[in-house]
C-alpha cells in the first residue's frame, strides 16, 4: 500500500487521492486497508516514516563529524536530499492532525540521532543534558526544514545543507566547549 501510495503521488495531489484508488492499486481490498490504517493520512505518515528510516541518518559514524570543516557532512545532505524528495508530501494539503503528526515524528526521529551524536562524542560523559540537547537540537533545525518546504520559491539544497550544518556546528561546538571547560582543557579550535 505505501508503494501504491508513493507511485500515485507522482500523478495526483494528496487530497485526491482515496482509499478506493490505493486499494485498486495496490491489489488489495478495502478492508485490507483499514486493517492497517484509519485513513490515507495515517497510510501517508507510514510511508514518511519508513522513507525517513530508511536515509540512514541514524546509521553514520558520529566519530566521523568534523566540527572544524564547514563542508556538511554525508548526514545532512542525506537529510536534506529526504527532505526536498518528500516536499510534495510535506507540502500537500494534509489535516492539521497529520501535519502535526508528521512534523513531531520527523522532530523524534532528528533527535534520536541527535541524541546518538551527543552520546558518542564523549562517551564518559553522558549525562541528562544529552537528553535536553538532543531535542532542542533536532528542534533548531526542524523549523528552518518546515520553512524551506512551504517556500514557494525556496533557497537552493546547497544553501540549506550550509545552514543547518552551521546550526549543528554551533551545538556541537558549545557543548564541546562545556566539557573541556568542566574537565579543565584548552579550548577547541575556533569555528568561522
Amino acid at each position: 500500500m505505501r508503494d501504491a501510495l508513493a507511485t500515485t503521488l507522482d500523478t495526483l495531489p494528496f487530497e485526491r487521492i482515496t482509499v478506493v484508488l490505493l486499494t485498486k492499486r495496490a491489489g488489495v481490498n478495502r478492508s485490507t486497508f483499514y486493517q492497517h490504517y484509519a485513513t490515507t493520512s495515517d497510510l501517508l505518515i507510514d510511508l514518511v516514516n519508513v522513507r525517513l528510516d530508511e536515509t540512514g541518518l541514524a546509521e553514520f559514524d558520529p566519530f566521523e563529524l568534523d566540527i572544524s570543516s564547514e563542508q556538511p557532512p554525508e548526514f545532512v545532505t542525506k537529510l536534506t536530499d529526504f527532505v526536498e524528495s518528500a516536499r510534495p508530501i510535506y507540502v500537500s494539503k494534509l489535516t492539521t492532525s497529520a501535519q502535526n503528526t508528521l512534523c513531531v515524528q520527523f522532530m523524534a526521529h532528528l533527535s534520536s540521532v541527535f541524541t546518538h551524536v551527543l552520546a558518542c562524542r564523549k562517551p564518559d560523559y553522558v549525562s541528562p543534558l544529552v537528553f535536553i540537547s538532543a531535542p532542542a537540537l533536532a528542534g533548531s533545525i526542524t523549523g528552518p526544514i518546515w520553512a524551506w518546504l512551504q517556500d514557494p520559491d525556496p533557497p537552493a539544497k546547497e544553501d540549506m545543507e550550509g545552514w543547518l550544518w552551521k546550526v549543528i556546528r554551533l551545538a556541537l561546538r558549545t557543548r564541546q566547549e562545556r566539557y573541556m571547560a568542566r574537565e579543565g582543557c584548552p579550548g577547541p579550535v575556533s569555528l568561522n
